[in-house]
């Protein structure tokens, strides 16, 4: 029986676990399909242990792929806050922070009610916004929330297998001048380079998303607490 071989994609997951598996014990690829033996090898010049390798290689095969991006990545897709104020909110206090929702996202959006609650939302290709504002017993409780979609996350996903295609050219030099052990640790290092280009890539899109989404739900819950106040000095 002949040795499994592993994909560009399942490369890329593996070795990427592996070195987290190395670093919780406290340790310090790629071609097209690759054995176990290799990425071993390959790991060990990279100065992962072989050992997480192996571990990483048995999970990949129950590990789903969603989760295995969102380890690639880092952090999740969705970023979202929520606010409360004391005091249930008429239907006219809830039209103004429909207004301030307006006047903070560039974004164009929709408004939506439904059982007294409103629902604001706009989408494009990368991202989707959403504000709830759900009145409820004594409270009226806001939601903001931005979520990337897939293609964002492709994108990046897609950032260790353009550096690889960009060091292609110089592998082949390497291999021919060096040989090819010093060509499998440019292969190496172009890999975790990409890795990492692309989870600092989405450290800064989401950081961008965390302070939009904390921005916005300080102002509703600063103007839903006024008009509160305000509701409440008319009652």
């Amino acid at each position: 029986m002949s040795e499994r071989r592993y994909t560009d994609q399942e490369v890329t997951r593996l070795l990427q676990r592996a070195a987290d598996l190395d670093r919780d014990v406290g340790g310090t690829g790629v071609a097209r399909g690759l054995s176990l033996a290799e990425l071993r090898d390959i790991a060990a010049e990279a100065g992962i242990d072989p050992a997480a390798v192996t571990r990483a290689a048995g999970e990949l095969r129950t590990l789903p792929t969603s989760r295995a991006g969102a380890t690639l990545l880092g952090a999740s897709p969705v970023v979202r806050r929520t606010a409360a104020v004391a005091a249930r909110l008429s239907p006219d206090a809830l039209s103004r922070l429909v207004d301030v929702v307006d006047d903070e996202v560039p974004a164009q959006g929709t408004v939506g009610e439904a059982l007294g609650s409103v629902r604001w939302t706009s989408s494009n290709r990368f991202l989707s916004r959403q504000v709830v504002i759900q009145p409820g017993d004594g409270e009226t409780v806001v939601r903001v929330e931005e979520r990337f979609t897939n293609r964002v996350r492709g994108i990046l996903h897609g950032i260790p297998a353009t550096y690889g295609g960009g060091i292609a050219l110089v592998v082949a030099i390497e291999a021919a001048a060096a040989g090819p052990g010093a060509a499998t640790a440019i292969a190496v290092g172009g890999a975790i380079a990409g890795m990492g280009l692309g989870r600092a890539l989405w450290s800064a899109i989401r950081g961008g998303s965390r302070r939009r989404v904390d921005r916005l739900a300080e102002r509703l819950e600063d103007e839903a607490a006024e008009l509160a106040r305000s509701e409440g000095d008319d009652a």
